[in-house]
């Protein structure tokens, strides 16, 4: 193995509800593992602020359908 590919949220750095913190020092970790083993990290943006595709994997926490997650997903084409 040369390389890992890691799926990476936006929610790793800045959490918010529903989120869970503390991703970040494990996503730190795996940089430090591998760096010792000589593997490269290809962070793999499973998710940016507003969402991308209206669903939970993309960083649309509503999209589960529980209404105590809110929504994160901006609509663009709707708002202008």
């Amino acid at each position: 193995i040369n390389a890992v590919r890691v799926p990476f949220g936006y929610w790793m750095v800045y959490p918010s509800a529903p989120f869970v913190f503390g991703q970040l020092k494990y996503l730190k970790q795996l940089f430090q593992w591998c760096e010792r083993h000589s593997i490269a990290v290809l962070l793999d943006y499973h998710g940016l602020k507003g969402s991308q595709t209206g669903r939970a994997t993309s960083g649309d926490c509503g999209a589960c359908g529980r209404d105590e997650c809110g929504q994160t997903k901006v609509d663009f084409l709707k708002e202008h």
